[in-house]
């Protein structure tokens, strides 16, 4: 499979995921009267804001968080899908040291999406060993995933694109 295939692919899957979060979001507006907040949008984040989003979203909604970062069609499968179809595009750029940012960023979402759902799990009681690192680590995690995510759409939208042979010979010709 080429590279074109890989973004190509990855790039589909990334559409069919947003859709499914489409859906979700329309969902829980439906149930709950508004979308409920999410510590992954929220940047920065802290234990503080654990706390009072947790607080905030009762006891009824934690298992839509649950399906929603624990699925691979929801935010499990997101970054897999984003990270490589942006990666491939800049080795379709042949930009090859570039594709190592949205693949940082994707670990970074992924390390996230685990903080997120074990302080879920832990809350309220955030002393233990699991939550006390879900909340050292995620809110860096959070800030890595943005920087490389937003740099990413940046230098895909505005990075110029490194010529190839091919493209030099019809240059020169």
């Amino acid at each position: 499979m080429t590279a074109k295939g890989v973004r190509d692919g990855a790039g589909l899957a990334t559409a069919l995921v947003y859709t499914q979060l489409l859906s979700d979001a329309i969902k829980a507006k439906k149930r709950y009267g508004t979308i409920p907040a999410r510590l992954d949008t929220t940047f920065p984040w802290d234990e503080a804001a654990a706390r009072a989003l947790f607080a905030q979203l009762g006891q009824s909604v934690p298992d839509d968080y649950d399906v929603f970062y624990l699925s691979p069609t929801r935010d499990l499968g997101l970054p897999f899908c984003y990270a490589v179809c942006f990666a491939a595009w800049f080795v379709v750029r042949g930009q090859h040291a570039r594709a190592l940012l949205p693949l940082i960023g994707g670990v970074a979402d992924l390390t996230e999406n685990f903080s997120i759902f074990s302080l879920r799990k832990a809350y309220p009681d955030f002393s233990g060993p699991r939550a006390e690192l879900a909340l050292a680590v995620g809110p860096v995690a959070t800030a890595i995933k943005w920087v490389c995510f937003l740099l990413s759409i940046l230098l895909l939208t505005f990075g110029g694109r490194k010529s190839t042979p091919a493209a030099a010979k019809k240059k020169d010709a």
